[in-house]
């Protein structure tokens, strides 16, 4: 449901242990997403086994900082 409320409403609230920032939501596809996921699995090997564990294609979404 995340990535559906993302459609709905790109406008994001990033909130970290450096504070809150507000971002645009721009979900990937083609070249950059395949790229972006390679750059996640690097970090977070366990998204390759949960990719390959089902047919859909996993959205990945480029987070743009709002000035």
């Amino acid at each position: 449901a995340w990535y559906l409320n993302i459609e709905a409403e790109p406008r994001v609230a990033v909130v970290t242990g450096a504070g809150r920032r507000d971002a645009l939501a721009l979900p990937t596809a083609g070249e950059e997403r395949e790229r972006l996921f390679a750059e996640l699995v690097a970090v977070f090997p366990g998204f390759d086994a949960y990719r390959r564990r089902t047919t859909r294609e996993l959205p990945v979404v480029r987070l743009r900082p709002k000035n």
